[in-house]
């Protein structure tokens, strides 16, 4: 087995670094948070960065400003890790930047995107799913069973959520904008709506959740939505929703983003590892 060097990351990398450690592999980390927790299961820390071979395990997304790694340090530049690629066997992490993804393909190096896998990202799925409702618990004082949801989308997050949603008693509608979106939806027991009448019965949810990346929230469903309605977006960036008029207008939103490694890192993490695992290295 290759060793494995988890570099920065949040806490879906430790566990990931557990779970290898616990597999039998030769684990090392650098910034990361638990360092005692993970000496402790036999993972060594490094400091040195041009320690780093075989398969190379980098955060979720790599990077925010294109500049540094996500760490809790913060301080590991994106070019140092792109220098190290060509010493690695492996290159992973999510939306990784073109320029590593050249640089490995330079250099014979596999590059693995966890955000192009589409059994991570459907696993990832029902992790977004549950933690968006357990953001629908906290944002508001009422019970989901017995409430009125919309969902805006009905692709790979939107299917668990809505699924969830209706397990627990609230009354589910999906906006989606193609025909056979909403028959299918329809045909899982839903209310459907086009996204063009979507402030028809805005008054009437508890709960909008959208799950679309691109502006499909917009001024004239927010003008008729009822005044404690909670909007979550669930969505990559930009999001879907205007966020400037529900801040000009007090509507109530959260925009909630990596929920995966937020709420449920332990299981995250270990679909990560997962993935790489079963690509045989």
């Amino acid at each position: 087995m290759k060793p494995v060097y988890i570099i920065g990351g949040d806490k879906r990398s430790c566990y990931m670094a557990l779970y290898f450690a616990d597999k039998g592999y030769d684990v090392y980390f650098m910034d990361l948070c638990d360092s005692k927790q993970l000496a402790i299961r036999g993972c060594i820390e490094i400091s040195d960065i041009r320690e780093i071979h075989g398969i190379m395990i980098l955060p979720v997304p790599i990077s925010k400003d294109m500049v540094y790694i996500n760490s809790i340090s913060s301080n590991i530049s994106l070019s140092d890790i792109i220098s190290m690629a060509a010493n690695c066997d492996m290159v992973c992490g999510g939306v990784i930047p073109d320029i590593l993804v050249n640089e490995c393909k330079r250099n014979n190096v596999i590059c693995y995107d966890f955000m192009k896998d589409d059994e991570v990202a459907c696993k990832n799925a029902i992790a977004t799913a549950e933690g968006a409702i357990f953001d629908a618990f906290t944002g508001r004082d009422i019970n989901i069973c017995g409430s009125s949801s919309l969902v805006t989308g009905y692709g790979r997050c939107a299917k668990p959520l809505a699924q969830r949603l209706k397990c627990f008693g609230s009354h589910v509608t999906i906006a989606a904008r193609s025909s056979k979106a909403r028959a299918e939806a329809e045909a899982a027991g839903y209310d459907v709506v086009d996204f063009t009448k979507m402030a028809e019965n805005a008054s009437s949810y508890d709960f909008c959740f959208n799950t679309v990346p691109a502006l499909v929230v917009k001024e004239d469903f927010l003008k008729a939505v009822s005044s404690d309605i909670l909007i979550i977006d669930i969505a990559s960036k930009p999001g879907g929703v205007d966020f400037d008029y529900c801040n000009q207008y007090g509507i109530n939103y959260k925009y909630s983003l990596g929920i995966p490694g937020k709420y449920s890192p332990d299981t995250s993490g270990r679909i990560l590892a997962e993935a790489v695992i079963m690509k045989g290295l």
